[in-house]
Order: C-alpha cells, then sequence, then structure tokens
C-alpha cells in the first residue's frame, strides 16, 4: 500500500470511510487522495447534475473530507469531479498512481439500487487497485 485513494460524497458509510482511511494513512505514512464525483442524470438535460447532489455540495464534501486528513497531520489531493462515478474513481487512481481505494459500503435497498447500480460493485469489479470497503 504506497497511496490510498478515499472515495467520499458525505453519506454516513463514507465518512466511516473518511476516518478508516485517515487511521489507516496516518499509521503507515501514504500519501492520500479524496475524490467526490458529482453523477450527472442525462435524462434531465446534457451534463445535469440531480437538483440535490449538485457541485456545490460535493465540495463541502472535499472541504469536510480535507479538514478530516489535516487533522491527522496529513495534506490530501482533493478531487472533485463530475460525470459516472464508479469510471472516475477507477479512472482517477489508476492515472494518479492510488494503488488502495477506500470507500464506504453503504446499504441501499433493492429499488435504489435497480435505479442507481452500486458504484461500490462496479469498483471493485473493474479496478486493478487493492479495495477497501468499510461497512
Amino acid at each position: 500500500m504506497h497511496k490510498i485513494l478515499v472515495a467520499y460524497h458525505g453519506g454516513e458509510a463514507a465518512r466511516r470511510a473518511l476516518y478508516s482511511a485517515a487511521q489507516l494513512a496516518r499509521a503507515i505514512h501514504a500519501p492520500v487522495g479524496v475524490i467526490s464525483v458529482v453523477p450527472l442524470y442525462p435524462n434531465r438535460g446534457p451534463d445535469a447534475p440531480a437538483p440535490w447532489d449538485g457541485a456545490a455540495q460535493h465540495q463541502e464534501h472535499l472541504e469536510e473530507a480535507g479538514r478530516v486528513f489535516r487533522a491527522s497531520g496529513i495534506e490530501p489531493e482533493l478531487i472533485n469531479l463530475a460525470g459516472e462515478p464508479a469510471r472516475l474513481i477507477e479512472r482517477e487512481a489508476e492515472s494518479r498512481g492510488y494503488d488502495t481505494i477506500v470507500m464506504g459500503g453503504g446499504h441501499k435497498g433493492w429499488l435504489q439500487r435497480l435505479m442507481t447500480g452500486s458504484v461500490v460493485a462496479e469498483v471493485v469489479a473493474r479496478s486493478r487497485a487493492t479495495i477497501v470497503v468499510v461497512p
């Protein structure tokens, strides 16, 4: 484990993953990045985020994550993107040299999973990095 990328969106499972990653990074002296991806919903228009899940909210999540890591003595790389979350998490991990991805394993109901899919499952299925899922 050399570089840790944390996928963060502000949810409870993601917050647990954030704190777990901070402890891990501090223990092994690993550089950290935090990625927050604004999902786009093409049925709302080209490149349109949902009104409840916009860029400002994701920027706030990144700032929160930055404060958590800085309190642990770690200066994180903050990555704010828009698009398909699983694909961008995987792409950024590979292109930036992150060999470990830490994600929160939220508990979606069957209908929500059917409508939105599972970012964790997609990243696990496609990424070459080691994936740590925090329940």
